[in-house]
């Protein structure tokens, strides 16, 4: 089925998404590179080159600066940074705009949680404070979880939207209002998601995308407070 709402609204989200990915280009600086699998992969060397790339995502996050471009080879990234509290997130994107590129798309290139719905051992996605802007390309983002909202993606600045295109969003949960906040989903498969109430989006956005199989609380909409155009709704 498709499902057009908030036309006006999502035509604005993707004008912006387009902008700022011509902005990125037009002022990139520098670009760095993520290699889980290559033997040479250091942060401890803190390159990031093509002949000695990060092991990390987080570490060339940490090194870039706004602008930066961060490529990152195939293979499954599971190392965790921890906010304030006991909230852990694989990624942490603070006070700078970034493109983060799976250079061999969303099938081979993976950020995983730790799924786990009581909450006590959980691990989120990715987590934006004053990133607004960014652009995570070509990912599988898988088995992240929450007892709270948020949990595959959680954007700490509400006027500032982040962007996630041509990615596999699959298999997270939270225990409140949706897996992702403040944030626009382009081209992307969202799919065999869960949550106590609303199992997708939470002021979020979604453009051209599948939205299948997710499953919230009885009384819940997929979406909450959300838009989406030109995407096909699957149960």
């Amino acid at each position: 089925m498709k499902m057009q709402t908030g036309l006006s609204r999502i035509k604005v989200a993707a004008v912006a998404f387009c902008t700022a990915l011509l902005a990125q280009f037009a002022f990139a600086a520098n670009t760095y590179f993520v290699a889980v699998d290559d033997p040479s992969a250091s942060d401890e060397a803190n390159l990031g080159t093509e002949e000695v790339p990060f092991k990390t995502i987080q570490a060339a996050i940490d090194k870039a600066g706004s602008g930066d471009t961060i490529e990152v080879a195939p293979g499954t990234y599971k190392t965790s940074v921890r906010l304030d509290g006991s909230i852990q997130y694989r990624l942490k994107i603070s006070g700078k705009v970034l493109t983060i590129n799976g250079t061999e798309g969303a099938e081979k290139t993976t950020i995983e949680g730790v799924y786990d719905t009581t909450g006590a051992n959980s691990v989120c996605g990715i987590f934006f404070k004053n990133a607004g802007g960014t652009i995570i390309r070509g990912f599988t983002i898988a088995k992240c979880s929450h007892a709270g909202y948020g949990s595959m993606s959680y954007n700490d600045t509400n006027e500032q939207i982040c962007y996630f295109a041509d990615c596999i969003i699959k298999g997270n949960y939270c225990s409140s209002k949706g897996i992702s906040r403040f944030c626009t989903f382009v081209r992307c498969r969202i799919v065999n998601n869960a949550a106590a109430q609303n199992a997708v989006g939470w002021h979020s956005k979604f453009v051209d995308s599948i939205i299948a199989n997710n499953r919230g609380g009885s009384s819940y909409a997929p979406l909450y407070d959300d838009a989406a155009y030109n995407c096909s709704f699957i149960d």
